[in-house]
């Protein structure tokens, strides 16, 4: 589960984000790589 407190700042604005937990395993952007990207080792929102 996602943080606010630890939303990444490369997300875009939005109720959806990927928080600095984010271990880089692809599957976000794997599933729906139209809403997930990778920026500094770990995924975001775009």
């Amino acid at each position: 589960m996602a943080h606010l407190k630890q939303r990444r700042s490369q997300n875009v604005s939005g109720d959806f984000y990927v928080d600095s937990s984010c271990i880089d395993c692809d599957t976000c952007r794997w599933m729906t790589p139209e809403v997930f990207h990778r920026a500094s080792g770990q995924s975001v929102v775009h």
